[in-house]
């Protein structure tokens, strides 16, 4: 297990302080040639899984799933999480929200990316574990952690929320994760600035930048304590 120990990427613990010094500047977009996905794409297209369903009560729900359909849903997430460059340990996929739920809560960033994936795109079969929140919409809460795991230090996953962002029609916060992805040191960030930029009106711009400045608080009280 120690090889998934979580550690700190020393691109960001080098950066922590001096990003803030400069957090007003503009972000300088370089020229890349990396394929950009197109914004209008479907969430299914992206992710390689329908979008999550709207919350049900307990009523609704129907018969839960299999052990065997359970099974391939985890290796359908653990093929999706490895695609898009923020797989977990194997042992993250046999938790149940409990389990993943306390993790979270003790800053665990493997629990965050496992919640944020599941409530994202399996609310529909993750509506029988007892312990799902019915008091939140599903893709939304799946954001938020994905965004807190983005903050405590797993660098590639403001890329992958941005581009939920995209399919969910929100280009103004993809924009603004892509900014601090990009500041905190993932190289794929820049060609996708430099793609979604040009389909930004000003005003959805200053918006990202905007919520920029909120993102850059928060990742200085992670890692400062304020």
């Amino acid at each position: 297990m120690n090889k998934w120990r979580w550690r700190w990427p020393a691109a960001v613990l080098t950066m922590a302080i001096g990003i803030y010094a400069v957090r007003d500047a503009e972000p300088r977009i370089t020229t890349a040639t990396a394929p950009v996905v197109v914004a209008a794409a479907s969430s299914t297209a992206m992710t390689g899984a329908a979008p999550a369903q709207t919350m049900t009560s307990l009523f609704q729900r129907g018969h839960p799933p299999t052990p065997a359909e359970m099974a391939a849903i985890r290796q359908q997430r653990k093929q999706r999480m490895q695609a898009q460059g923020y797989p977990t340990p194997d042992a993250y996929f046999e938790m149940d929200l409990k389990q993943l739920n306390a993790l979270a809560d003790k800053g665990d960033v493997y629990a965050m990316l496992q919640l944020g994936e599941q409530y994202y795109n399996e609310s529909a079969s993750l509506q029988w574990d007892q312990d799902y929140n019915f008091n939140a919409d599903p893709q939304q809460l799946g954001k938020q952690y994905l965004g807190d795991a983005a903050i405590a230090g797993h660098l590639h996953t403001g890329l992958v929320l941005a581009q939920k962002y995209l399919n969910d029609q929100q280009p103004d916060e993809a924009y603004a994760w892509l900014l601090l992805s990009k500041r905190l040191g993932d190289p794929a960030a820049s060609s996708q600035l430099e793609e979604l930029a040009g389909r930004l009106t000003p005003a959805q711009q200053q918006t990202a930048r905007q919520r920029l400045a909120e993102l850059d608080f928060r990742v200085k009280v992670r890692y400062t304590g304020g």
